[in-house]
Order: C-alpha cells, then sequence, then structure tokens
C-alpha cells in the first residue's frame, strides 16, 4: 500500500507525491494503481485529472487538510468512466468527499466503473454537464449516499453493465439528484443479464427528475425496495406523456413511504408483468398535472399489464388538474381482478369532472377494495369503472366499509383534518408506520398520514 498526496496549488510534478509535504500537481495515471493505494486530495484545491485511472485492487480517494472539498475536473471528452478495468469482481473502491465538475459538455466525468468493482461513494459533489453523475459496474454490494448529483446529461446514478450478470445488493441513500428537464432519469437500475440485480435499497433520496422517470426499475432488478424517498417531476415537454412516471418498475418491489410531485404524468407505473407482488404502502401523491393538456390523458396510477397481484395499502393519492379530458385516476391495460386496496385516500381533481376513477379495459373487478375514501367531484358521475360508487359497491361486492365524499378530508400537506371522515376508519393491517415512521393507531386513519396534533408534524 502507498499513499499518494495531490495538491492541485502547492504541488509539484517533480515531487514524488508520497507525503502531504511533497504533493503532485496533477492527478495522473501513474498514481496509486496497486492494491491497496490510497490517493489524497488536498482540500481548498482545485486538481486536474490528466488520465482516467485504470486500476485492479483495492483503492481509497479522500481528501486531507482544511477547506472545502477538493475539485476534481476532467477537461476532455470521454465516455468513460474514472475506475473502469477491474476484470472481476472482488476491489473495493471508495471515494469520499470529493468534488467533481465536468468542464466540457458530456466530458467523462462520471463517477464510478462499468467494472467489477464494489464501489463506495460518499459525501462527495458531481456537477456539471457528465453523462452520468454516478454510474456502478457489475460488482455487488455498492453503496452511494450522501453524495450530490447536478447537471447529468443522461441520468444522475446508473446502475449496471450490458453483457454483464445485474450487480446485487446495492444500496443508493440520502443523495440529492437533480437532472436538467431536458434529460433522463434520476436514478436507474437498467443494464446487466440475469442471475443477479437482487436485494438492491434505494432510501431517502432527493429525485428531481428529466424528461423521463425519478427511480427507474428494469425487469433484471428483483425485490428492489424503494422507501423514503422524496420524488418530483421535471416540467411538461409537449403533450406526450408516455414513460413519464416518478416511480416506473417492472418486477415485484416494496415502494413504501415516498412522497411523490408531479406535474406532468403518472406517479407510478408497473409496467410488466413481472410486477406482480409488488406492495405499495404509506407514500403520499400529488400529480398528475396541475394543468393537463388536451391530449394527455394519463394516471396517477399505470398498469400497462394484464392481471397482477399488486397490493396499494395506506397511500394517499391527490389529483391536482385544474383542466382536462378524462383522465382516469387508475388507469389498467385489462381487467384485473387481484389487486388488493384498502385503506387509501383517493382524490379527484375538480378539474377534470369527467375521467373515470377507476378504469379498465374490460368491465369486472378491479380487486379486493376496501375502507378506502373517495373525494369526487360534486359534477363526477359513473366514474368507478364506469359506474356510480353505489353501484359500483354493488357490482362488485366492493368498498362496503368505504366513503365517498365532494370535499377533501386532508389539507395541503397531505395532514388530515382534525374533524374529517378518514380518522380511526380504516382497517388494521399489521404493525405499520406512516409516511413520517409514526406508528399508527388501531384502527388506523386511512392515507399515508396518521393523525397527530398540528404542534407536533414534521413535514
Amino acid at each position: 500500500m502507498t499513499a499518494y498526496y495531490i495538491d492541485g496549488t502547492l504541488g509539484l510534478e517533480a515531487n514524488d507525491g508520497l507525503s502531504s509535504g511533497a504533493p503532485k500537481l496533477y492527478w495522473s495515471d501513474d498514481i496509486g494503481r496497486a492494491d491497496g493505494d490510497e490517493v489524497n486530495l488536498a482540500k481548498g484545491t482545485t486538481i486536474l485529472l490528466t488520465v482516467l485511472n485504470s486500476i485492479t485492487g483495492n483503492y481509497t480517494v479522500q481528501s486531507y487538510g482544511t477547506g472545502a472539498k477538493p475539485i476534481v475536473r476532467v477537461p476532455h471528452y470521454d465516455t468513460a468512466h474514472i475506475f473502469c478495468n477491474a476484470a472481476a469482481k472482488g476491489p473495493i473502491v471508495t471515494v469520499r468527499g470529493i468534488r467533481f465538475e465536468a468542464t466540457i459538455e458530456g466530458a467523462g466525468i462520471p463517477m464510478g466503473s462499468i467494472g467489477g468493482e464494489t464501489m463506495v461513494i460518499e459525501d462527495c459533489e458531481f456537477v456539471g454537464p457528465q453523462q452520468h453523475g454516478i454510474r456502478l459496474g457489475w460488482g455487488d454490494n455498492s453503496i452511494v449516499r450522501r453524495n450530490l448529483i447536478d447537471g447529468a446529461l443522461n441520468s444522475g446514478i446508473y446502475v449496471g453493465t450490458t453483457g454483464q450478470v445485474a450487480p446485487s445488493y446495492g444500496e443508493i441513500s440520502d443523495n440529492t439528484v437533480n437532472v436538467p428537464a431536458s434529460n433522463n432519469d434520476g436514478i436507474v437500475l437498467h443494464d446487466g443479464s440475469a442471475g443477479g440485480g437482487v436485494g438492491f435499497k434505494i432510501l431517502r433520496n432527493r429525485v428531481y427528475a428529466g424528461i423521463e422517470n425519478c427511480i427507474d426499475i428494469a425487469v433484471t432488478y428483483s425485490g428492489t425496495q424503494i422507501i423514503g424517498n422524496y420524488c418530483e417531476a421535471g416540467p411538461l415537454s409537449g403533450t406526450s406523456l408516455s414513460g413519464n412516471s416518478l416511480i416506473s418498475w417492472s418486477t415485484p418491489a416494496t415502494v413504501k413511504r415516498n412522497t411523490m410531485v408531479s406535474i406532468r404524468t403518472s406517479c407510478m407505473s408497473l409496467l410488466v408483468t413481472g410486477a406482480s407482488g409488488s406492495v405499495i404502502d404509506g407514500n403520499l401523491c400529488f400529480g398528475p398535472y396541475e394543468t393537463m393538456p388536451a391530449s394527455a390523458g394519463g394516471q396517477i396510477v399505470r398498469h400497462a399489464v394484464a392481471d397482477i397481484n399488486v397490493t396499494y395499502t395506506n397511500n394517499t393519492f391527490i389529483g391536482r388538474a385544474t383542466s382536462g379530458v378524462g383522465s382516469s385516476m387508475f388507469g389498467f391495460s385489462t381487467k384485473t381482478t387481484s389487486m388488493v386496496f384498502k385503506n387509501n385516500v383517493v382524490i379527484k381533481p375538480t378539474g377534470d369532472p369527467y375521467g373515470a376513477l377507476f378504469w379498465t379495459g374490460g368491465a369486472g373487478p378491479v380487486g379486493t377494495l376496501d375502507y378506502n375514501h373517495y373525494v369526487m367531484p360534486a359534477t363526477g358521475t359513473a366514474q368507478y369503472c364506469s359506474k356510480t360508487f353505489s353501484a359500483f359497491k354493488t357490482a362488485f361486492s366492493c368498498d362496503a366499509h368505504s366513503t365517498e365524499t365532494t370535499t377533501s378530508p386532508i389539507d395541503d400537506d397531505g395532514f388530515p383534518l382534525a374533524d374529517s371522515a378518514i380518522l380511526n376508519a380504516g382497517v388494521h393491517l399489521g404493525p405499520a408506520t406512516d409516511l413520517a415512521g409514526m406508528h399508527r393507531y388501531i384502527p388506523p386513519t386511512i392515507g399515508a398520514r396518521e393523525w397527530i396534533p398540528a404542534r407536533a408534524r414534521t413535514r
């Protein structure tokens, strides 16, 4: 193991870089390539990465001294990644406390690897027009936490390598990801073949998406936990809303206690039959649009698949369109019979009195529904699978304990009103916590938030 020191202000290329008293000036490819090497970057300085680094062993990049995070700049164009040549799984690459800046549009600043390293990237910043802010290859057990990614041209955090088994057991937590509105996804688990892709956790991130999804999970990544995130869509681009959801997945997933704010399209999309078995609990969704374009027609939750077993419990779905032409709140490509839908608040937009609350491609029940609360505009009729609420309950033997009103039982932040009909009106479904982590009463309040006094609330 060798420790190297680099100082973009006081360093000299003539120095050996083996102590903080004799630091190198540039971070070049011949520094820190052996197993166990450390690269220490001086705080308060700007350092040029002259050549992309290729390593095959354990490797650490960190800061030293006092002041702001060291800034690393990559001025050349390249689509590769800083660490990319590990031929097999095993090496652990740790990078902490560094600010990476792209200086040319499309520059190869994407941090990470398309190789088999396990990446630990924490407390860093990735800013400017990089291709991806962070790219994880096919190494298992990678951790990406407490980073800022701002300005990526493609995706903020991208996972997987074409032609390699998908990585497993990674954690992406407590990051802030801001992708410009004209660009793509926030967090993406996409590439990689079958045989891996299990056990990923996406926790407590703040994600501001571009033209596609905040969080996008491909079919390879089974059992992903998407918990406690804040997701917000970018502005509407034209009138085509296809594929633009806050959270989209194609495999069984656990989606809990997320806050979703959309100004253009669906909060959630379940894209293939493989999403069967998903659990969607305790989410607060504001959407789908402030103003819905005439040709849009989307849904706040979209099932672009046939009949699947999905459980929705303790969620609040708030439609906010101020104008529109018949957008359904929940859209299913075909009739579905195996969905469980309990303890949910669903608020139909007052500006869209014509669209359905539930719509299916064929007439029929939509699953096991009960203990829900629906808010329907006073002008709304026949919006439950082409039936009124009363007729819907009778025809399909569902929602026996559910209620319908024309006024909202919650405030603008999703908190239950003190005198609303949803207080302690749900059914106990086992130990559970609400959106803020508060234990639910028995019986619970319907929706994402348990009722608590205003003075005790956290947003």
